[in-house]
Formats: C-alpha cells, sequence, structure tokens
C-alpha cells in the first residue's frame, strides 16, 4: 500500500492543530477501562503509517468494539508526523463520540482514506517515545525541521499533546495493556497504592517521565510503565534487573509479573516496545503478549503483528492480512 500523506503547510497551522486536539483530548482518565470486546492491540508504528491502515483494515474486518494503540507513533520512519495527526484525529474523534461533543472539523491534510467516523472506539496510550527527549536524538525534531525548518519543533504543543495521552488501558476480562512492563516498586509501597493514585487522574499529567530526572515514586512508576522490559526467566522469585536502556528502567522476570497480577487482579499483559523481539512473542504460558507493528522496521521482523482479543480472554496474533499468527488460548 502507498498513498500521498500530507500534513500541515505551516507551523502555526500545526500548532493550531496541535493546541485543538489537547482541548479535546482533556479529562481522560489515564487508566481507561474497556467492558467489551473484541479489542485490536497496535503495537509501535515509528512513522510506518501502512501499518496505522493495515489497523484500521483489521479492526472494521473483524468487527472489533475497540482498537488500542500502545505507543510510540514518531521517531524513525518515513511518515513520522503523518502518523501522529492521523492517530490524533481519529482518537479525538472517538472521544467527541464518547463525551458526546462536537468532533472537530475534518483538517484538509487528513488523508482521504481516514473516516470521520468509525463503528469501533480508539484508545491511543503514551509510548517511551512520546516525549521531547527521546525525539531530539531518535528522528521527530529532524522530521519536523526538515519541513517546517530549522529550530521550529514546537516543544510546548508537543509536550500538551503528549500529556493528554492515557498510560493505561485495561479490560473487563482482566487484560492489562501498556507499552512497556511492570514497574518496580520500593519497600513499603504496593501496586494497587499506585494503581489507585493513576486513577484518579485526567489528562493532560503533568508528569516528568525522563528517565534521567525522576523526582518522585509516581513519576519514577509512570516511566517505567513506558520502558521496563521482561526477560526469559519463569522463576516464581521477584526479579528485577539492570536495563541497558539505562537508568532507572529494569527487566522483570514472570515471578515479578505475577506479583503485579495477584495485587491488581490482571491475567495478561499486552505490551509492545521492543522491536529486538521481533514482531510478536508469548510469554509465560501466554500471560504476556509482546506485538511490534511497525513493519518494514529496519529487518527487526518479517511482518507486522496485531493482537485480537475476545472477551472471554482468548485471542490471535495476526498479520496485516488478517493471517493468524499464533492462537492464544
Amino acid at each position: 500500500m502507498r498513498i500521498h500523506y500530507d500534513y500541515p503547510q505551516t507551523l502555526n497551522e500545526l500548532k493550531r492543530y496541535f493546541t485543538d486536539m489537547t482541548d479535546i483530548l482533556k479529562d481522560i482518565e489515564i487508566v481507561q477501562e474497556i467492558r467489551y470486546g473484541p479489542v485490536l492491540f497496535v503495537g509501535d508504528l515509528h512513522g510506518f503509517i501502512d501499518n496505522l491502515f493495515y489497523a484500521i483494515n483489521l479492526a472494521e474486518k473483524n468487527q472489533v468494539n475497540s482498537v488500542v494503540f500502545l505507543g510510540d507513533y514518531i521517531d524513525r520512519g518515513d511518515f513520522q508526523l503523518q502518523t501522529l495527526i492521523s492517530i490524533l484525529y481519529i482518537y479525538s474523534v472517538s472521544i467527541c463520540r464518547k463525551k458526546q461533543i462536537q468532533q472537530p472539523k475534518r483538517p484538509n491534510f487528513i488523508n482521504e482514506q481516514i473516516l470521520d467516523r468509525y463503528p469501533f472506539g480508539i484508545i491511543a496510550l503514551r509510548g517511551n517515545h512520546e516525549t521531547y527527549d527521546m525525539n531530539i536524538n531518535s528522528g521527530f525534531k529532524e522530521n519536523l525541521e526538515e519541513i517546517y525548518g530549522f529550530s521550529n519543533f514546537p516543544k510546548h504543543e508537543i509536550n500538551m499533546i503528549y500529556n493528554s495521552l492515557s498510560l493505561i488501558a485495561i479490560t473487563s476480562w482482566g487484560t492489562c495493556s501498556i507499552h512497556g512492563g511492570v514497574p518496580y516498586i520500593p519497600e513499603n509501597f504496593t501496586y494497587k497504592e499506585f494503581f489507585n493514585q493513576l486513577k484518579l487522574l485526567k489528562t493532560p499529567i503533568h508528569l516528568n517521565l525522563d528517565y534521567n530526572l525522576i523526582s518522585n515514586p509516581l513519576e519514577q512508576f509512570c516511566s517505567e510503565l513506558l520502558w521496563n522490559d521482561p526477560i526469559d526467566d519463569d522463576s516464581d522469585e521477584v526479579i528485577f534487573d539492570y536495563n541497558i536502556r539505562g537508568p532507572n528502567i529494569y527487566t522483570f522476570n514472570k515471578g515479578a509479573l505475577m506479583r503485579f497480577f495477584k495485587e491488581l487482579g490482571f491475567k495478561r499483559i499486552v505490551r509492545a516496545h521492543e522491536s529486538t523481539r521481533g514482531a510478536y512473542q508469548s510469554l509465560w504460558n501466554n500471560k504476556l503478549i509482546h506485538i511490534f507493528s511497525a513493519y518494514p522496521y529496519f529487518g527487526y521482523s518479517k511482518t507486522p503483528a496485531f493482537y485480537l482479543e475476545f472477551d472471554n480472554g482468548t485471542g490471535k496474533i495476526i498479520n496485516h492480512k488478517n493471517e493468524v499468527l499464533k492462537e492464544i488460548k
């Protein structure tokens, strides 16, 4: 699939669009709840916008109730800005329907294949690349400077958009979806305590999520939701260990996941974040599902992968052709 993808022609037009989106995306729960299935989970896109259209087509074919994007919309691919503005548009329309308010006027730069309304809800979560600090070094800042001129990165408006994205989506049947992984918690704290704090928060969420500058336990918890990675250790002991990604980031094992489940009542985590795991992987008897939807992504995967889950807890990992890559029981 190859389509012409447009974008705002001036920096001021882009800033206005981000400001309009921020206004629509306020007062949304940081922890969003999904009552009914099926749900289509979409992993990292990283500017590979064809896979956004694949996801929408899959959602229509499978008559889903909701689509959950797991974050990392920008950095690295050829259509970073177009991917971000497209997701923001379909997400904002879904939110307007949920709030029962008038949806935004369709900008002329939104691709014609994107509809003004879909029969399913849309949730766009925040990934670790939805921070200014990542954009500086990973491609998005350079992408915008190529379009709008050097030193014209709209930092304030971008940060407001990122602060307007939820961190977690949970289902009524016990699936928790996040971008990264299970956070480490200090002694004398519980997962329930942190989760209850998050459930009280609504967008915009003004937390510092730069892992180098963490200042309080809640910010640390939220940052690790975006950054932490599983390791292939199925022992019952709770293990959090060094992560090569940087300070204040950890790896976690099955024991850590099971503690997270026990305290919060979850049965499965769906996450993205790691291109090095390939397009998909399931760990620990399908208790953790990894998907990566950016394709082609510099040789790391042979197909885009998406996870379709039903409200009885079963599911299937599928590719862009709706072919089953793995059944999940």
